[in-house]
């Protein structure tokens, strides 16, 4: 597994920077024509070879498809779970508010009724809404 990971570390270090100016014009000893568009370069790794090398390296964290199946089964379970308890707390919050609602509907026919003061109905309001007294 080391070797593995060290050649491709090897083959990282053995890649030439780009050659800039006069010296780009110069033929590369490292890379051969074979067939034309097709070029053999000495000194590389090419892809295939390095996607196997990272196969072999990664493969002792694959799952058998039963242990895949399992784990679906749990992420199904837990996702049920939270959407029934955010279902739960959705169904609480709208009970809340409707009681709140009536509650303000009548706070405000009384007031508009001139059955409580304008200062009484706004402690009352803010009481209702749980916000903090101007000063």
């Amino acid at each position: 597994m080391a070797s593995a990971a060290s050649t491709i570390y090897g083959a990282a270090r053995a890649i030439k920077p780009t050659e800039i100016g006069d010296v780009a014009k110069q033929q590369n000893p490292d890379k051969t024509q074979v067939n034309k568009g097709c070029f053999r370069i000495r000194g590389y790794v090419q892809e295939k070879s390095v996607a196997a090398q990272c196969a072999a390296i990664v493969k002792p964290l694959a799952i058998f498809p039963e242990e895949a199946q399992q784990l679906r089964a749990l992420i199904d379970a837990e996702t049920e779970k939270e959407s029934s308890a955010a279902e739960s707390g959705t169904s609480q919050i709208t009970e809340r508010l409707s009681d709140l609602q009536t509650k303000l509907n009548r706070l405000s026919k009384a007031y508009i009724e001139e059955k409580i003061e304008e200062d009484s109905y706004q402690a009352l309001t803010r009481d209702l809404l749980i916000l903090p007294k101007k000063s």
